[in-house]
C-alpha cells in the first residue's frame, strides 16, 4: 500500500530540545491519567450512555482483520477516481510524532491544492489534542496568509449517516478537500477489561485522530484514509464503521467528532 501515495515529503524536524520534550510530556502524561482517574470514571459515569455506545463500538473486532483493510488492488481502483491523487501524492506526509496528526493533516490539506507548496518551519506545529472547528479555521487562515481563499466547515458525526455520506461524496471532486477526526478504538478495538483503564479512557473522551480522507467509492460505500501516522499509513475501511468512529462524543467541543470539508472555490 506504501506504492500507492507514496510519502515523498520528509517530516518536520523535530522541536529543539526533543527529547526533553518527549520525556517531559511522557511524564506529564502519566501524572494526568494518575491524577484524573477519578475524574475518568466519574466522566463515565456522567456520559454513561456515551460509555455504553463506545464500549460496544470498541468491542467489534480490528478492521486490521478485515481483507479490505490492506487491498491494494481495491485501493487503486478506488483512487483511479481521485482527480486529485497528483496532488495528494506531491502533498502526502507523516506527522514526525504521536499528537502532531492535526498539524499535519492540515498542512497536508493545504499542499494538496493546486499550485501551492507551503514549507512549515518545526516552530509552526502545535504539539496537543485539537478539535475540528479549530483546524477548520487553521486551514482557513493559512490559506488566507498565502493568498489562497478556502472555507471549511464541520460536518459533525451527530448529523447523522447520510449528512457523512453526502460530505465523503466531496472527496473525488477536484473543488474539495476532506479530512477526519476519528477515534481508533471503534476501528482497531479495545475490549474490555481493558477499554476501563485511565489511559483508554483518557483516549476515549480527548484522544481524537485526524487524517485526510484521499478516496471514496459511493457504490460499495468504501473510504480509503490516508493515515498521518506512519505506523498505519493508506488504509481501507467501510463507510459506517468509519462513521462509528466519528460519531463520538469529544469533552474538549462538547460536540462529536466530524469530516472536515475544505472548500477551494
Amino acid at each position: 500500500m506504501n506504492d500507492v501515495i507514496p510519502c515523498e515529503r520528509s517530516p518536520h524536524a523535530p522541536p529543539k530540545n526533543s527529547a526533553f520534550r518527549t520525556l517531559a510530556r511522557n511524564a506529564l502524561m502519566s501524572v494526568i491519567v494518575i491524577v484524573a482517574s477519578p475524574v475518568l470514571l466519574a466522566c463515565a459515569v456522567v456520559y454513561r450512555n456515551y460509555t455504553y455506545q463506545h464500549f460496544i463500538k470498541v468491542s467489534k473486532p480490528t478492521i486490521q482483520d478485515n481483507s479490505l483493510y490492506k487491498n491494494e488492488q481495491k485501493a487503486r481502483q478506488i483512487l483511479a477516481n481521485q482527480p486529485n491523487l497528483s496532488l495528494f501524492k506531491h502533498a502526502a506526509e507523516f506527522q514526525v510524532r504521536e499528537g502532531y496528526c492535526a498539524p499535519t493533516t492540515g498542512h497536508m490539506i493545504l499542499n494538496s491544492m493546486p499550485n501551492t507548496s507551503v514549507d512549515f518551519s518545526s516552530d509552526k506545529i502545535q504539539f496537543g489534542p485539537a478539535v475540528c472547528a479549530k483546524l477548520a479555521a487553521r486551514i482557513d487562515e493559512i490559506a488566507f496568509s498565502i493568498g489562497t481563499k478556502t472555507f471549511s466547515t464541520v460536518v459533525y458525526g451527530s448529523e447523522g449517516f447520510h449528512a457523512f455520506t453526502q460530505a465523503l461524496e466531496k472527496v473525488n471532486d477536484p473543488r474539495y478537500r476532506v479530512s477526519v477526526n476519528f477515534v481508533r478504538g471503534p476501528l482497531f478495538g479495545k475490549p474490555f477489561p481493558q477499554f476501563l483503564l485511565p489511559h483508554n479512557l483518557l483516549i476515549a473522551f480527548i484522544g481524537g485522530h485526524f487524517s485526510p480522507i484521499v478516496g471514496y467509492d459511493p457504490q460499495e460505500q468504501i473510504v480509503a484514509v490516508f493515515d498521518v501516522n506512519e505506523e498505519y499509513g493508506l488504509f481501507l475501511v467501510d463507510a459506517k464503521r468509519l462513521f462509528d468512529a466519528v460519531d463520538t462524543y469529544d469533552i474538549q467541543s462538547k460536540k462529536s467528532r466530524g469530516l472536515i470539508v475544505t472548500d477551494l472555490r
